[in-house]
Protein backbone atom coordinates (compact mmCIF):
# COMPACT_ATOMS: atom_id res chain seq x y z
CA UNK A 1 0.00 0.00 0.00
CA UNK A 2 2.76 2.45 0.95
CA UNK A 3 4.61 1.61 -2.26
CA UNK A 4 1.50 2.47 -4.25
CA UNK A 5 1.11 5.79 -2.46
CA UNK A 6 4.78 6.63 -3.02
CA UNK A 7 4.51 5.74 -6.70
CA UNK A 8 1.40 7.90 -7.11
CA UNK A 9 3.13 10.81 -5.36
CA UNK A 10 6.20 10.51 -7.58
CA UNK A 11 4.02 10.30 -10.67
CA UNK A 12 2.25 13.52 -9.70
CA UNK A 13 5.53 15.45 -9.56
CA UNK A 14 6.17 16.94 -12.96
CA UNK A 15 9.27 18.99 -12.24
CA UNK A 16 12.41 18.67 -14.31
CA UNK A 17 15.38 17.71 -12.15
CA UNK A 18 18.48 19.80 -12.85
CA UNK A 19 21.95 20.40 -11.50
CA UNK A 20 24.56 23.11 -11.86
CA UNK A 21 25.36 22.18 -15.43
CA UNK A 22 21.86 23.12 -16.54
CA UNK A 23 22.22 26.60 -15.04
CA UNK A 24 25.70 27.12 -16.47
CA UNK A 25 24.44 26.10 -19.91
CA UNK A 26 22.31 29.25 -20.14
CA UNK A 27 24.06 31.53 -22.66
CA UNK A 28 24.52 35.22 -21.87
CA UNK A 29 23.00 37.72 -21.90
CA UNK A 30 20.35 36.27 -19.62
CA UNK A 31 18.42 36.75 -16.42
CA UNK A 32 18.73 33.73 -14.12
CA UNK A 33 16.26 33.64 -11.24
CA UNK A 34 17.22 31.33 -8.37
CA UNK A 35 14.52 30.35 -5.89
CA UNK A 36 16.01 29.58 -2.48
CA UNK A 37 14.82 28.58 0.97
CA UNK A 38 15.94 31.62 3.00
CA UNK A 39 18.16 30.69 5.89
CA UNK A 40 19.05 27.25 4.51
CA UNK A 41 22.82 26.96 4.24
CA UNK A 42 22.81 24.41 1.41
CA UNK A 43 20.79 26.74 -0.82
CA UNK A 44 23.04 29.71 -0.09
CA UNK A 45 26.20 27.74 -0.82
CA UNK A 46 24.68 26.45 -4.04
CA UNK A 47 23.72 29.96 -5.20
CA UNK A 48 27.12 31.36 -4.30
CA UNK A 49 28.91 28.60 -6.20
CA UNK A 50 26.77 29.14 -9.29
CA UNK A 51 27.46 32.88 -9.21
CA UNK A 52 31.22 32.25 -9.11
CA UNK A 53 31.01 29.75 -11.96
CA UNK A 54 28.85 32.04 -14.09
CA UNK A 55 31.40 34.79 -13.49
CA UNK A 56 33.98 32.68 -15.28
CA UNK A 57 31.76 32.85 -18.37
CA UNK A 58 30.60 36.48 -18.37
CA UNK A 59 30.13 39.46 -16.02
CA UNK A 60 27.55 38.89 -13.28
CA UNK A 61 25.20 41.25 -11.49
CA UNK A 62 23.57 39.69 -8.42
CA UNK A 63 20.23 41.05 -7.18
CA UNK A 64 19.31 39.91 -3.66
CA UNK A 65 15.87 40.13 -2.10
CA UNK A 66 17.20 39.53 1.42
CA UNK A 67 18.76 43.02 1.64
CA UNK A 68 16.61 46.15 1.56
CA UNK A 69 17.36 48.83 -1.04
CA UNK A 70 18.33 51.43 1.57
CA UNK A 71 21.32 49.28 2.59
CA UNK A 72 22.91 49.39 -0.87
CA UNK A 73 25.66 51.76 0.39
CA UNK A 74 26.87 49.03 2.76
CA UNK A 75 27.20 46.56 -0.12
CA UNK A 76 29.03 49.20 -2.15
CA UNK A 77 31.47 49.93 0.69
CA UNK A 78 32.13 46.21 1.00
CA UNK A 79 32.78 45.91 -2.75
CA UNK A 80 35.33 48.75 -2.46
CA UNK A 81 37.14 46.94 0.35
CA UNK A 82 36.11 49.45 3.02
CA UNK A 83 34.23 46.85 5.11
CA UNK A 84 35.91 43.60 6.24
CA UNK A 85 34.04 40.42 5.43
CA UNK A 86 33.52 39.59 9.10
CA UNK A 87 31.72 42.93 9.59
CA UNK A 88 29.40 42.83 6.60
CA UNK A 89 26.51 41.30 8.55
CA UNK A 90 26.66 44.15 11.08
CA UNK A 91 26.74 46.74 8.29
CA UNK A 92 23.65 45.12 6.81
CA UNK A 93 21.91 45.10 10.22
CA UNK A 94 21.28 41.46 9.51
CA UNK A 95 20.13 40.25 12.92
CA UNK A 96 17.69 43.13 13.40
CA UNK A 97 16.30 43.21 9.88
CA UNK A 98 16.38 39.59 8.71
CA UNK A 99 16.89 37.36 11.70
CA UNK A 100 17.73 34.25 9.68
CA UNK A 101 21.17 32.58 9.83
CA UNK A 102 23.62 34.95 8.14
CA UNK A 103 25.94 32.07 7.21
CA UNK A 104 23.34 30.87 4.69
CA UNK A 105 23.28 34.21 2.86
CA UNK A 106 26.99 35.04 3.08
CA UNK A 107 28.12 33.15 -0.06
CA UNK A 108 25.79 35.33 -2.15
CA UNK A 109 26.22 38.62 -0.30
CA UNK A 110 30.02 38.42 -0.57
CA UNK A 111 29.96 37.72 -4.32
CA UNK A 112 31.77 41.00 -5.03
CA UNK A 113 34.91 39.22 -3.77
CA UNK A 114 34.71 37.25 -7.01
CA UNK A 115 34.00 40.20 -9.29
CA UNK A 116 30.20 40.29 -9.25
CA UNK A 117 28.19 43.42 -8.65
CA UNK A 118 25.76 42.89 -5.76
CA UNK A 119 22.52 44.87 -5.71
CA UNK A 120 19.92 45.07 -2.94
CA UNK A 121 16.33 44.86 -4.22
CA UNK A 122 14.43 44.03 -1.04
CA UNK A 123 12.32 46.15 1.27
CA UNK A 124 11.52 46.24 4.97
CA UNK A 125 7.94 47.22 4.21
CA UNK A 126 6.09 46.94 0.94
CA UNK A 127 3.85 49.97 0.36
CA UNK A 128 1.87 49.51 -2.85
CA UNK A 129 0.31 52.50 -4.60
CA UNK A 130 -3.43 53.03 -4.27
CA UNK A 131 -3.99 51.82 -7.81
CA UNK A 132 -1.92 48.84 -8.93
CA UNK A 133 -1.51 48.09 -12.61
CA UNK A 134 0.72 45.08 -13.15
CA UNK A 135 0.16 41.81 -15.03
CA UNK A 136 -1.11 38.87 -12.98
CA UNK A 137 -0.25 35.36 -14.19
CA UNK A 138 -3.12 32.84 -14.23
CA UNK A 139 -1.08 30.52 -11.98
CA UNK A 140 -0.75 33.03 -9.15
CA UNK A 141 -3.91 32.13 -7.25
CA UNK A 142 -3.44 28.36 -7.08
CA UNK A 143 0.22 28.60 -6.12
CA UNK A 144 -0.53 31.17 -3.43
CA UNK A 145 -3.25 28.97 -1.97
CA UNK A 146 -0.82 26.06 -1.83
CA UNK A 147 1.92 28.13 -0.17
CA UNK A 148 -0.51 29.37 2.49
CA UNK A 149 -1.41 25.82 3.51
CA UNK A 150 -4.08 25.81 6.21
CA UNK A 151 -4.04 29.58 6.65
CA UNK A 152 -7.50 30.94 6.01
CA UNK A 153 -8.22 33.96 3.82
CA UNK A 154 -11.71 35.26 3.00
CA UNK A 155 -12.52 34.76 -0.66
CA UNK A 156 -13.44 38.43 -0.89
CA UNK A 157 -9.83 39.39 -0.09
CA UNK A 158 -8.13 36.99 -2.48
CA UNK A 159 -8.24 39.36 -5.45
CA UNK A 160 -6.58 42.20 -3.52
CA UNK A 161 -3.93 39.88 -2.11
CA UNK A 162 -3.26 38.41 -5.53
CA UNK A 163 -2.76 41.86 -7.00
CA UNK A 164 -0.46 42.88 -4.15
CA UNK A 165 1.76 39.81 -4.58
CA UNK A 166 1.95 40.39 -8.33
CA UNK A 167 2.92 44.02 -7.70
CA UNK A 168 5.63 43.01 -5.21
CA UNK A 169 7.10 40.44 -7.63
CA UNK A 170 6.99 43.04 -10.40
CA UNK A 171 8.80 45.54 -8.16
CA UNK A 172 11.55 43.02 -7.36
CA UNK A 173 11.99 42.19 -11.03
CA UNK A 174 12.00 45.85 -12.05
CA UNK A 175 14.59 46.81 -9.42
CA UNK A 176 16.86 43.97 -10.50
CA UNK A 177 16.64 44.69 -14.22
CA UNK A 178 17.06 48.43 -13.68
CA UNK A 179 20.39 47.74 -11.95
CA UNK A 180 21.69 45.55 -14.80
CA UNK A 181 23.54 46.90 -17.81
CA UNK A 182 22.39 44.03 -20.01
CA UNK A 183 25.81 42.42 -20.25
CA UNK A 184 26.54 38.91 -19.06
CA UNK A 185 24.20 37.55 -16.41
CA UNK A 186 21.72 39.05 -14.03
CA UNK A 187 21.24 36.54 -11.19
CA UNK A 188 18.22 37.24 -9.01
CA UNK A 189 18.20 35.37 -5.68
CA UNK A 190 14.71 35.34 -4.19
CA UNK A 191 12.37 33.21 -2.09
CA UNK A 192 11.47 29.94 -3.80
CA UNK A 193 7.73 30.71 -3.62
CA UNK A 194 8.39 33.66 -5.93
CA UNK A 195 9.72 31.26 -8.56
CA UNK A 196 7.63 28.10 -8.33
CA UNK A 197 4.64 27.38 -10.52
CA UNK A 198 5.73 29.44 -13.51
CA UNK A 199 4.79 32.74 -11.92
CA UNK A 200 6.44 35.32 -9.68
CA UNK A 201 9.64 37.29 -10.19
CA UNK A 202 10.78 35.40 -13.30
CA UNK A 203 7.37 35.74 -14.97
CA UNK A 204 7.31 39.47 -14.25
CA UNK A 205 10.92 39.90 -15.43
CA UNK A 206 10.10 38.34 -18.81
CA UNK A 207 7.86 41.32 -19.52
CA UNK A 208 10.57 43.84 -18.61
CA UNK A 209 13.54 42.72 -20.70
CA UNK A 210 14.30 41.29 -24.11
CA UNK A 211 16.94 39.01 -22.59
CA UNK A 212 16.11 35.38 -21.89
CA UNK A 213 14.74 34.78 -18.39
CA UNK A 214 15.53 31.37 -16.90
CA UNK A 215 14.10 30.37 -13.47
CA UNK A 216 15.45 27.55 -11.32
CA UNK A 217 14.48 26.28 -7.85
CA UNK A 218 17.52 25.48 -5.72
CA UNK A 219 16.08 22.63 -3.68
CA UNK A 220 13.48 19.94 -4.02
CA UNK A 221 10.52 20.34 -1.70
CA UNK A 222 7.35 18.42 -0.98
CA UNK A 223 5.49 21.49 0.27
CA UNK A 224 4.31 23.34 -1.68
CA UNK A 225 3.87 20.72 -4.42
CA UNK A 226 6.01 20.33 -7.47
CA UNK A 227 4.51 22.32 -10.32
CA UNK A 228 4.61 21.40 -13.98
CA UNK A 229 7.47 23.11 -15.75
CA UNK A 230 9.54 23.89 -12.64
CA UNK A 231 13.24 23.11 -12.91
CA UNK A 232 14.39 21.90 -9.51
CA UNK A 233 17.87 21.09 -8.24
CA UNK A 234 18.30 17.41 -7.50
CA UNK A 235 20.53 17.16 -4.45
CA UNK A 236 23.23 14.53 -4.43
CA UNK A 237 23.74 12.45 -1.30
CA UNK A 238 26.87 14.50 -0.58
CA UNK A 239 24.86 17.75 -0.76
CA UNK A 240 22.21 16.36 1.56
CA UNK A 241 24.79 15.35 4.13
CA UNK A 242 26.98 18.44 3.87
Amino acid sequence: MWLLIAWMSASAQTCTEIDGGDVLAVPPPAVIVLGERPGVTRDGRRAGRLIRQLGAIAPVTVAVESVAEDLQPALDRYARGEVPTERLDAQLEWDARVGLPYAAAAPVLTSSLHGAQVVAIGSQTWEPPEEIEVPVAPAYLQVLRDSMGDAAMPRAREADFLTFVAWRDHALADRAISAWDGRGYLVVVTHRNRVEGGYGVAWQAAGLTEAAVEPFVLAWGDEPPCYSGDRVWKETLWEKLF
